[in-house]
């Protein structure tokens, strides 16, 4: 950038570049401040605390709201959560079904019916 400006007759005197903080993303994405500014003496102004309280709702619920409609928009994204864990439960069950009845040095697998009924820790 600065040889494009210099090639362009621009003179750069000083160039400074400033990671964004985590405040400064939030406010980006979301639009709201987190912070409380002080009153001025030191105290703290109660009105103050009550207004950041209501604007850290007011974007919980935005995030929140957020969150929360975005699995139904993309139905796609809800597979992996259910199919993912259902296999894997599937693979461990039948590889692993002769495990309930290990006995290694007194200690024995937990009186279970079947290695399904140990992973869905039910009886």
């Amino acid at each position: 950038m600065v040889v494009a400006l210099e090639k362009s007759g621009i003179a750069v005197e000083s160039l400074e570049l400033v990671q964004p903080s985590l405040d400064d993303v939030f406010v980006a994405k979301t639009g709201y401040h987190l912070e409380v500014e002080d009153a001025g003496g030191g105290d703290e102004d109660e009105e103050a605390i009550v207004s950041a309280l209501r604007a850290n709702l007011r974007v919980i619920g935005a995030l929140g709201l957020r969150s929360s409609s975005r699995p139904s928009a993309g139905p796609q994204l809800m597979a992996p959560i259910i199919v993912f864990p259902t296999l894997l439960l599937a693979i461990q069950t039948g590889g692993a079904g002769a495990a309930v009845n290990l006995r290694v040095g007194g200690i024995s697998f937990p009186q279970v019916d079947s290695f399904l009924q140990f992973m869905l820790a039910g009886r």
